[in-house]
């Protein structure tokens, strides 16, 4: 049994790690949409269906400034789009680059103009094509989880001779694990 346990906590340690980071980056940044992948190509020609954002609290906005919002009545898709025009002090109206019109559409039926409320974050920056695998994990969801957990009661039942010689035994064996350099 003390197998199985070193196993689930080596398969789930580097998932807590990252959520921990995930949470600070969200503490330092003032927002809870830190880091987005985009889904749809409503933003081209600058930012592309894949890209992953950068994105800090929604403070002092400005017509030009490109948004990530959500609307209460599509609660599981965020928007990413510029502001196009500001509307009194706590009302915006936004557009995808890439769309023939502004998205009152969208708002639709729960606001006439965007508040300032349903905004989440500023976007500060971008990076091309590395949202990708994100994009490919929400398509094939079920059969990757179906894939990692038979992978992991397998492991667990018959494991390999070296998978039990790499785990750290002890603190500094920790610490040195988690400061090694990558690939090494």
């Amino acid at each position: 049994m003390p197998s199985l346990w070193k196993s689930t906590f080596v398969q789930v340690y580097p998932l807590a790690w990252t959520y921990m980071m995930y949470l600070l980056l969200n503490q330092v940044t003032g927002t809870s949409a830190t880091v987005s992948v985009v889904l749809s190509g409503s933003m081209e020609p600058e930012i592309k269906k894949g890209d992953v954002l950068f994105a800090i609290a929604p403070n002092d906005l400005q017509v030009g400034d490109i948004v990530l919002y959500r609307l209460p009545h599509r609660p599981d898709i965020p928007i990413v789009h510029r502001i196009t025009k500001l509307i009194g002090q706590d009302h915006f109206l936004t557009k995808g680059d890439a769309n023939p019109i502004d998205d009152r559409g969208l708002y639709y039926p729960s606001f006439e103009y965007l508040p300032r409320e349903q905004i989440l974050a500023k976007v500060r920056g971008h990076i091309p094509w590395i949202g990708w695998p994100t994009l490919l994990v929400q398509d094939f969801r079920p059969l990757i989880i179906a894939l990692l957990v038979a992978h992991s009661v397998y492991k667990s039942f018959y494991p390999s001779q070296d998978d039990h010689h790499n785990i750290p035994k002890g603190m500094m064996q920790w610490i040195k694990f988690l400061l090694r350099p990558p690939l090494s």
